[in-house]
């Protein structure tokens, strides 16, 4: 698996923080530099620190927040300003946590708009609940998640390597590149391990009600090979089912979908070589 380094990272932006005295005013308010609008809260995480943001790691998915530890992390935020073509300048910020040649991008939520904070009044509620517990607090409770990237910019609609961003949560036509042929095998088959209690959505397509999760292909990954985990968003049974490189005509459920969140993570954390063999941890 390939990873941003931090010369690629400070090398795209213009200005890097490790310390709230560093950030530009705006950043620490959390607001847009030349609107009247919020901005994401990377204020609150750089002073939390790497070990706070990933402490609930440490109970509840303890090999992985090991394999992070071992890294020594550190926590970059970052502001990029440019002028586009049409002379319209634009600002983003965005923030990485890793060291040397491994880091990982970060999604902060706005201010006081976080799991740890606000708890069922954030909008993406359902689908932390859609998880079991020692997954979703693990990898959600501070932040919206995590992601692995090689390259800047990167995909804002996209969520890869890591369990998935809580705001990119793809459907299952979304995530691949399908026939028709295929894309009717995908609603027969998630149809199939559907939860029958589940409350319909107002399209009745109970397909749609599964999310991704997990994509475990790189970044830049046009084809199907690879491995992709879903859960049934509001289902109270909190399974999760695993599509090896795009079959989902053979879809499985994950056995023990803790262990297995934890011993992917930390094998992602300790530089992913090779392949993870998803199918070990599914029947």
């Amino acid at each position: 698996m390939k990873f941003l380094t931090r010369q690629q990272i400070q090398l795209y932006f213009d200005r890097v923080a490790t310390t709230l005295d560093e950030l530009s005013p705006h950043m620490r308010l959390a607001r847009h530099p030349t609107r009247d609008a919020d901005s994401y809260d990377y204020a609150t995480l750089l002073t939390m620190g790497p070990e706070a943001i990933i402490a609930p790691m440490e109970r509840l998915q303890p090999k992985a927040h090991a394999a992070l530890i071992a890294l020594n992390p550190e926590l970059l935020v970052c502001e990029l300003t440019s002028t586009g073509q049409s002379r319209i300048q634009t600002w983003t910020n965005d923030a990485f946590l890793g060291s040397g040649e491994r880091y990982f991008r970060i999604s902060a939520n706005f201010r006081d708009d976080s799991i740890a904070s606000a708890g069922e009044k954030i909008v993406y509620w359902f689908r932390y609940m859609s998880l079991p517990p020692e997954i979703s607090k693990a990898y959600y409770w501070h932040s919206k998640g995590m992601e692995v990237i090689h390259e800047l910019p990167s995909n804002p609609h996209q969520s890869r390597g890591l369990p998935a961003k809580l705001d990119v949560w793809l459907r299952a036509d979304q995530v691949g590149r399908w026939s028709k042929k295929q894309l009717d095998e995908i609603k027969v088959s998630l149809e199939a391990v559907a939860d029958k209690d589940v409350a319909p959505r107002k399209d009745g397509l109970v397909w749609k009600s599964f999310a991704c999760v997990l994509d475990s292909r790189e970044q830049d990954a046009d084809d199907n090979t690879g491995d992709l985990l879903f859960v049934q968003e509001r289902s109270s049974s909190q399974r999760v089912f695993h599509v090896h490189d795009g079959n989902f005509g053979a879809i499985r459920q994950v056995v023990d979908p803790v262990k297995l969140f934890d011993e992917y993570v930390a094998w992602v954390f300790s530089g992913g070589s090779g392949r993870f063999d998803f199918r070990a941890y599914s029947a």
